[in-house]
């Protein structure tokens, strides 16, 4: 599942992530299978919490085994087969983290799911090469320890 930052990079120079917008998607583990269990959280960005939806999938056959959406607020407006949709294409990705901000810069994790260390930045990028971020092709950044 893993690759490098750069490989990412190469493969997916033009890679347009906006459908994620307001939604964080993680691998929060395996099942006894080994498919990936993806945590959504929609409305990341909304003044109300919203919970997450939990998915397993089988990355094999390209389809979801489980869906748990117990985890979501009462009330909230979410469309669980969009989110299942963005799940199995963020799977396809090969990636543990992805959370696009408030103004479409996306951040991504690799290999764990601690803080991002890789990003595409599209606005605001002279603020994060202040907090640390480096430009490595176009506007691919990664995060400096």
């Amino acid at each position: 599942m893993f690759q490098t930052k750069r490989q990412f990079v190469r493969k997916h120079y033009s890679l347009d992530l906006t459908e994620y917008n307001s939604v964080s998607v993680i691998i929060r583990g395996f099942d006894v299978n080994r498919n990936p269990i993806v945590l959504l959280t929609p409305n990341i960005y909304s003044d109300t919490s919203s919970g997450f939806y939990v998915v397993t999938i089988d990355p094999l056959g390209g389809e979801i085994v489980e869906r748990n959406d117990k985890y979501i607020v009462e009330g909230d407006k979410f469309n669980p087969s969009e989110l299942e949709k963005l799940a199995l294409k963020f799977v396809e990705l090969r990636i543990m983290q992805l959370r696009i901000d408030s103004v479409g810069n996306s951040f991504i994790n690799i290999k764990d799911t601690g803080e991002p260390y890789l990003a595409k930045i599209f606005k605001r990028a002279n603020y994060y090469t202040t907090q640390g971020w480096v430009k490595i092709d176009g506007n691919w950044y990664v995060k400096q320890a």
